[in-house]
């Protein structure tokens, strides 16, 4: 996750420099150069221990050559917070579990000639069984029935400035037929029956090969290695396609634990080949009032809106919105020292990962801006157009109240995305949906396009360098002409 000494540095550097993907992927372990005894650790013991406990790990390491550092990292069980992973001894907090699970932690000693070693301890935690649920994956706190009644109880009316009709922040209202089509904690929609294994709500499929199998044997690029990318394509294609995935769907979980089963002998995961590990993985959020009988089987929710409409700068609800907000006086985002994104500081829901502190994160319209460099980058990239072009408009229209102005500046901000998405992006993703002129269609119903386009934004979006074409290019002045709007 991104702490603030971590993001402080360069992101426009960062923006500017994302280049083609390459290299291969590096082992668990370094080969041993010579020294006068090997490198060896001790992780210490197992251990048991009770949900909400403190637990402190202690290791060792002997031989190798000069000074020593220790990284701790988790390798399986659910997300335990973290203070600090580098150094001999480590504290944790342990979670709320619904039942007892065990969960790894790897001890990777590095000696100052390069020479690494690792060794594994395992933390069987015990469910007391008088307490909450605990976070999701992401870091996620489990209290969606709460989220879900306050996006339902907060439904907003058409919004209106000068006559003129702006988006709402949950994605409701956008088709008056079908007021909530699109909005937050709607069901994701299916473009084909269900199936799962009791018809209606248990997961399908026990016998076939666990997630992490068939991603190793579909992924897998032999060491040494090289893809070249034909189209020059940079990374920001899949950074394009995260970033805009982040718009349109978020359906987290911790209300049932579904945890990977490793392939015994997985280089990264279970290089002992114990075949005890697993990857901690928790089932999508859903909605409590299906999954009852065949006839009304389980449905998942999407907590944000459905639309493109912006949601990852300026959030699906009021409350994050205003949190956003340099005041209610003001037209502007937020923004932290060096022109970054703010900090979490009122502790709003976010996806904290291992970061016991949730202060220390960034915020942003979407709660998973911190989970990785690049995608902070994009974030931060239009927190400064939304202020860059409020500024313009405030300038020119200085009559206009700050609600005016900020509406205005989102509604460009949404304009450019939507043309970056449609007339850049999509078409150097997926050339066969647009041949010989023809326009993208456009669905009336924001689900069934998100039903489509979930697997093309992210196993396109992922894969991008393989196949994409090179990005369309678009001159500043012809970009500004399309999206500029009149207040």
């Amino acid at each position: 996750m991104m702490t603030r000494y971590l993001m402080t540095s360069g992101l426009t550097a960062a923006a500017l420099i994302l280049s083609s993907c390459g290299g291969d992927n590096g082992s668990g372990n370094s080969n041993q150069s010579v020294s006068s005894a090997p490198l060896l650790v001790d992780a210490g013991a197992d251990k048991t221990s009770s949900e909400r406990s403190r637990v402190t790990l202690s290791g060792g390491s002997t031989g190798g050559v000069g000074a020593k550092t220790f990284v701790w990292s988790q390798m399986a069980g659910p997300m335990i917070l973290t203070e600090d992973a580098q150094g001999p001894t480590l504290t944790l907090t342990m979670p709320n579990v619904r039942n007892d699970v065990q969960t790894t932690f790897r001890l990777t000693v590095t000696d100052a000639n390069g020479n690494a070693a690792t060794d594994d301890v395992s933390i069987l935690i015990v469910n007391l069984g008088d307490g909450p649920r605990g976070p999701s994956p992401q870091g996620i706190p489990d209290f969606s029935d709460d989220r879900r009644a306050d996006a339902v109880r907060a439904r907003e009316g058409r919004r209106l400035f000068e006559g003129r009709e702006v988006r709402t922040y949950d994605g409701s209202q956008n088709n008056l037929n079908n007021p909530t089509w699109g909005a937050s904690f709607s069901h994701l929609q299916r473009i084909a029956g269900s199936d799962y294994g009791d018809g209606v709500s248990s997961i399908a499929g026990p016998n076939r090969a666990s997630a992490r199998a068939v991603s190793n044997k579909v992924v897998n690029q032999d060491e040494g290695v090289t893809i070249p990318n034909s189209f020059n394509g940079s990374d920001f294609v899949w950074q394009w396609g995260q970033f805009i995935d982040h718009d349109l769907d978020l359906t987290d979980g911790a209300e049932e634990s579904a945890d990977i089963l490793i392939p015994v002998g997985d280089a990264q995961f279970d290089p002992e080949s114990t075949g005890s590990v697993v990857m901690g993985f928790n089932r999508a959020v859903f909605d409590p009032e299906t999954g009852l009988t065949s006839d009304n089987p389980r449905e998942q929710d999407n907590e944000i809106t459905s639309w493109i409409d912006g949601s990852m700068v300026y959030g699906s609800d009021v409350e994050r919105s205003e949190a956003l907000r340099e005041g209610i006086n003001s037209p502007f985002l937020k923004t932290s020292e060096g022109n970054l994104l703010p900090f979490n500081e009122g502790a709003l829901l976010n996806a904290n990962g291992f970061v016991s502190d949730p202060t220390r994160l960034f915020l942003a319209g979407d709660i998973r801006a911190n989970e990785q460099l690049a995608l902070a980058v994009m974030h931060t990239l239009f927190v400064r157009e939304h202020n860059r072009l409020a500024a313009e408009l405030q300038a020119d229209f200085p009559g206009r109240t700050a609600d005016e102005i900020f509406e205005a500046t989102r509604r460009l901000v949404v304009a450019q995305i939507q043309i970056i998405t449609f007339e850049d992006w999509l078409r150097a993703e997926a050339e066969d949906l647009h041949k010989d002129g023809d326009e993208l269609a456009v669905l009336r119903d924001p689900r069934a396009a998100l039903a489509r386009g979930e697997a093309l934004l992210h196993q396109l979006g992922h894969e991008a360098l393989e196949h994409a074409e090179q990005l369309l290019r678009r001159a500043a002045a012809r970009r500004r002409a399309q999206v500029r709007l009149q207040v």
